[in-house]
C-alpha cells in the first residue's frame, strides 16, 4: 500500500502521482492531509482502492470508472458527479449535489447530505444514512436513492423512473411525486443494501416509503398545464455547457481522437474517461498541452461579458433600469408551445396560444 501526502502539493501534482503509481501497479493508495483540497481523484478509471484520511472538497472522484473510494471525513459540492461504476464512502456529510448525474456503482454517505442530493442520476445507488436537503432526487432518471433519515422540500421533483425510499420524514414532495407500496423486492433490496453499508441498529425495511414519478409530466397534457409551469420554474439559473463551448469544447480539432473515443466533433460526450481530446477534461499532460489557458479564459469572460449586456438590453426592453427589478409579469414565450405549456405572452402579442386553461385572447 502506497501514501500521498498533500502537504505542500497542488491538487494537479497529487492527482498526477495517483495515477503514476496506479501505472506502476499499485492497487491500494492512502492519501493523507487532503486539507479539503478540491478536484482529488477525478476521472480515476482503474479498479484502485482510494483513501482519503481527512475532509476533501468540491468534486472528489467526479467523472470516475471503477475505484473503491473511503473519506475518512466529510466532502464538498459534487461528490463523485458523473460516477460510471464503482464505490465511494463518505464517513461524514457531503455537501450540495452529492452523486449528481452518476450512472452506476454505489455511494454512500454515512452521514447527512444538503441539498440535490442524486440530481439528474442516471443509475446506481445513493445510500443517505442521515437527512437530505431539498430538491433531493430532482429529474431523476434511473437509479436507486436511499434516504434513511428526513428529506427537505420539493424531494423527487420531476423524475422520470429514479425510485427512492425513506425512512423517515417526507417535508415534501415535489412535482409529480407520489408514494408507492412496497413490494417483495423492494424489501429485499433495502434489507441487503442497508445491511451491507449501515453498522449502526438497521431501521427496519418496511417502515420506509417508497417513492416514484406520478408520470403526469412524461407526456404533455393540456389540462395538467398548471403542473407543467410549476415543473418549468427556476429560482436560479447557472451556465455550464456554453463556458465549455467557449474553451472549445467538441471542436472539430484532434478528429481522429474523436474516432478513438467511438465519436466525433459536436456529439462528444466522454468527459467520464479523461481523455478529452481538446485537452478540457483530462488529468494526461500531453492532451492537457492542448487547452491554451490564456485564449479559453478570454473566450469565457467575452461570453459571460456578452450574456450581461444581453440581459441588461432585455431589461431595457422591458422599461426597467436594474436587471434585479424585472418581474413575472415581464415575460414572454419565444414559441407557441412556450406559450401554451407555460400560459404565458407570446412574443409580440398580446396573446397567450393554446386554446386550453390559462388560455385567452388577450388582455
Amino acid at each position: 500500500m502506497a501514501e500521498i501526502s498533500c502537504e505542500g502539493q497542488t491538487t494537479r501534482e497529487i492527482n498526477a502521482a495517483i495515477r503514476q503509481l496506479v501505472a506502476q501497479g499499485e492497487t491500494e493508495l492512502v492519501v493523507r492531509h487532503p486539507g479539503a483540497r478540491h478536484n482529488l481523484g477525478v476521472a480515476t478509471v482503474q479498479p484502485v482502492k482510494l483513501t482519503f484520511a481527512g475532509s476533501v472538497g468540491y468534486y472528489c472522484v467526479g467523472m470516475s470508472d471503477g475505484p473503491t473510494v473511503e473519506i475518512h471525513g466529510s466532502a464538498g459540492w459534487g461528490l463523485a458527479e458523473s460516477l460510471l461504476s464503482g464505490a465511494v464512502m463518505v464517513h461524514g456529510h457531503a455537501g450540495n449535489g452529492a452523486a449528481a448525474s452518476m450512472r452506476g456503482g454505489t455511494v454512500v454517505i454515512d452521514g447527512d447530505a444538503a441539498a440535490r442530493a442524486g440530481v439528474s442520476m442516471k443509475g446506481g445507488t445513493l445510500l443517505i444514512t442521515g437527512n437530505c436537503g431539498y430538491m433531493a432526487g430532482f429529474m431523476g432518471q434511473k437509479g436507486r436513492l436511499i434516504v434513511c433519515g428526513d428529506t427537505g422540500e420539493a424531494f423527487a421533483d420531476s423524475m422520470y423512473a429514479t425510485v427512492c425510499f425513506v425512512g423517515g420524514r417526507i417535508a415534501e414532495l415535489g412535482n409529480d411525486a407520489i408514494i408507492a407500496e412496497l413490494t417483495a423486492e423492494d424489501t429485499t433490496f433495502l434489507a441487503t443494501t442497508l445491511a451491507r453499508y449501515l453498522n449502526a441498529l438497521l431501521p427496519h425495511p418496511a417502515s420506509f416509503k417508497k417513492v416514484v414519478a406520478g408520470r403526469k409530466l412524461w407526456n404533455f397534457d393540456q389540462r395538467e398545464w398548471t403542473i407543467w409551469r410549476e415543473a418549468l420554474g427556476a429560482d436560479a439559473v447557472y451556465l455550464g455547457t456554453a463556458a465549455l463551448i467557449a474553451l472549445n469544447c467538441n471542436r472539430p480539432l484532434y478528429v481522429e481522437d474523436y474516432q478513438a473515443l467511438g465519436t466525433a466533433p459536436y456529439s462528444c460526450h466522454h468527459c467520464h474517461t479523461g481523455r478529452c481530446p481538446v485537452g478540457i477534461t483530462t488529468q494526461d499532460p500531453a492532451l492537457m498541452q492542448r487547452l491554451d489557458i490564456d485564449a479559453g479564459a478570454e473566450r469565457v469572460a467575452n461570453l459571460f461579458r456578452a450574456t450581461t449586456l444581453e440581459i441588461q438590453m432585455l431589461a431595457r426592453a422591458c422599461g426597467k433600469a436594474n436587471v434585479h427589478d424585472l418581474e413575472p409579469e415581464d415575460l414572454r414565450a419565444l414559441t407557441l408551445e412556450a406559450s401554451m405549456i407555460c400560459g404565458i405572452l407570446l412574443v409580440g402579442t398580446n396573446r397567450i396560444f393554446g386554446g386550453g386553461p390559462g388560455w385567452q385572447e388577450g388582455r
